[in-house]
């Protein structure tokens, strides 16, 4: 049995693709699948923020791609939101040409539009202002209603033989002869297992800790705000200076702000005044949002592993136990599951994810014939 251990939208994907290849599988979540940081999550499907790392680059496009194969075979129409990006969120015009300049270099679909002609035709309730005459449109990009694909992947799996553990943390995982043999939850509930995957976000440092392994993470929460809209005043992904906004579903938008990660580091709440000016930065962009209301408020908590990039594999010398921790869970989600399904019932390494690999952080404190960590 593999059994995944966290059920947001990289889990899923995990779980989903194991078991379409007839894989024993288990999905675990200490609560309800998709409710916490995919939730939380921007979801913003991309490889543009990628550009500064090549590897990280190609395997964010591929993860790109892999979205488009998954929304074809599964539920598509009820997550997958490929409506493109529009940004103008640049210093200037020369910005502008840049960026769209690079990522046509990497083969990346990128156009410059004319910023009136953006209006008319793409976005006729967005400003997007006189001091910028061109923005950027990224037409391959888009968004994915991060609940509704968990959803839909977990009812998937499930079709295809795979078992639920939801409500109840792990507990305990046992390592016996440097083998993974089983795990314990909360609840006392105990499973025989031959494989683990790691897949579980913000929590993925107390789970890796049970088999003596040391994760550092980054500390980068964000603000996400849900507004209850008059209409859909929006239609794609929007990054406009200060603020992202996306759809969230017929009348109702979605707002990350940046402004408030100091505080939210540095207090670990919101205050409204955090709220209160995100949604002014999101009026300015698109004033029909001046008679939304607030309909959630969440920090979302990032899995960021220290060096800035994910973590994908066997880790260690621990067999049987891998890792999927990472930021962009969603974007990747897809294309991560695929190579970890080909590692572990094949033996395979996806050459996308070699530069990735859990094996490069320190090796784990395993010593003891059986080795078991409470938490």
């Amino acid at each position: 049995m593999i059994a995944i251990i966290g059920t947001g939208a990289l889990g899923a994907c995990i779980g989903y693709y194991l078991s379409r290849e007839g894989a024993d599988v288990l999905l675990i979540d200490a609560g309800q699948p998709g409710a916490l940081t995919t939730s939380a999550s921007l979801a913003w499907v991309n490889a543009s923020s990628k550009v500064g790392h090549r590897a990280y680059f190609e395997l964010n496009f591929a993860g790109l791609r892999e979205h488009e194969r998954l929304a074809a075979e599964c539920a598509g129409p009820a997550w997958w939101n490929q409506t493109g990006h529009l940004r103008f969120d640049f210093r200037d015009e020369h910005e502008v040409m840049t960026v769209v300049k690079e990522l046509r270099g990497l083969g990346y679909p990128a156009e410059v539009w004319e910023t009136g002609r953006a209006r008319r035709v793409l976005e006729p309730h967005v400003v997007l202002g006189p001091a910028l005459p061109r923005v950027a449109l990224l037409p391959s990009e888009g968004w994915v209603d991060g609940p509704q694909l968990v959803e839909a992947l977990v009812d998937a799996a499930t079709e295809s033989g795979a078992r639920k553990a939801f409500g109840s943390p792990v507990r305990s995982i046992t390592v016996t002869d440097r083998t993974v043999t089983s795990i314990e939850l909360e609840t006392g509930e105990a499973h025989d297992v031959d494989q683990v995957v790691n897949a579980a976000g913000p929590a993925a440092p107390r789970v890796a800790a049970m088999v003596g392994r040391h994760v550092p993470m980054r500390d980068r929460p964000g603000l996400a705000v849900r507004l209850e809209t008059s209409g859909d005043w929006i239609h794609r992904m929007i990054h406009a200076p200060g603020i992202a906004i996306r759809p969230d579903g017929p009348a109702r938008a979605f707002l990350l702000a940046r402004h408030a990660e100091p505080e939210l580091r540095r207090t670990g709440h919101v205050s409204s005044e955090a709220v209160e000016h995100a949604v002014q930065l999101a009026e300015h962009v698109v004033p029909e949002l001046r008679d939304a209301a607030v309909a959630d408020v969440r920090i979302g908590y990032r899995p960021i592993p220290l060096d800035g990039l994910p973590l994908i594999g066997r880790a260690g010398e621990i067999s049987g136990y891998y890792e999927a921790i990472m930021h962009s869970g969603i974007t990747l989600g897809p294309i991560v599951a695929r190579a970890l399904t080909a590692e572990i019932l094949h033996g395979q390494i996806d050459p996308l994810v070699s530069s990735f690999r859990a094996s490069r952080l320190p090796e784990t404190s395993v010593s003891t014939a059986k080795y078991q960590i409470g938490a």
